[in-house]
């Protein structure tokens, strides 16, 4: 079931409403995520999943995708190659209230050597290759 934010229901899913491996993007087609959402009762649909930032309406309603606080990737992930990681944390604040739902993106910039350290401290396996995939 949805949370309510002061009067706003705000559903969250990893993925998407159908799958925690599927995308919701820009350019999912509406009629795409009217059919998968149809049964639901929201004003806001918060996703993630892809790790890349967006905000869309859709029939009167807000989907957001709220990025990633520590791998914000700079385009959705195929699953070829690595994806690119930008130096950035990003989430999403999501208010209710009388004037309905808002929905807004922040970034805050990531500080490479804080990044660098704490990884290396981690003793993460490959933590040097999944730093190079940083675009600093």
């Amino acid at each position: 079931p949805a949370v309510d934010l002061a009067g706003t229901r705000l559903y969250c899913v990893h993925g998407s409403p159908r799958s925690v491996r599927e995308d919701v993007l820009a350019t999912t087609p509406d009629h795409e995520l009217e059919a998968w959402t149809r049964h639901l009762e929201f004003d806001v649909l918060a996703c993630g999943h892809t790790h890349v930032s967006m905000v869309r309406r859709l029939a009167g309603r807000w989907v957001v995708n709220v990025g990633s606080a520590g791998q914000p990737f700079a385009a959705p992930y195929a699953g070829e190659g690595s994806p690119v990681i930008l130096p950035f944390f990003e989430y999403a604040i999501v208010r209710g209230g009388r004037g309905g739902p808002s929905v807004e993106l922040r970034r805050v910039p990531a500080e490479r050597a804080v990044v660098e350290r704490a990884t290396r401290d981690s003793r993460m396996p490959h933590a040097e290759a999944w730093l190079a995939q940083w675009r600093w």
